[in-house]
């Protein structure tokens, strides 16, 4: 399996500034954004495309305290029951069908197979 694009969403100000050349296929997220606007700037409609719930969304990293930094691959079905526990009306903050910032965006949720 290859990435289409690599898309690195910094975490400060100063990653920014930093050479990703050496990465292949990467662009910061900004640019990202820039190519998908028509020439006179508006954005246009999204396609929506299915995918399957192991489909890769997106890679974080762990901090590296034991070594070197691990990725972990996040899939859609995560990501899915992430969005569906933070907009239900079980949630104490926040309301249903809003997107709260009220927790961080990368929540764990585990789900066992039976």
């Amino acid at each position: 399996t290859s990435s289409e694009k690599i898309i690195i969403v910094p975490s400060r100000k100063d990653s920014i500034r930093k050479d990703i050349s050496e990465i292949v296929n990467s662009c910061f997220l900004k640019e990202f954004l820039d190519v998908g606007r028509s020439v006179d700037g508006s954005v246009p409609d999204l396609i929506l495309e299915q995918v399957p719930m192991s489909h890769p969304v997106f890679i974080s990293y762990t901090s590296g305290t034991t070594g070197l930094p691990k990725a972990i691959v996040h899939g859609s079905e995560g990501l899915l029951c992430y969005m569906d526990w933070d907009t239900s009306d079980a949630r104490s903050s926040g309301s249903a069908g809003e997107i709260t910032n009220s927790v961080p965006q990368i929540y764990y949720i585990n789900r066992q197979d039976t």
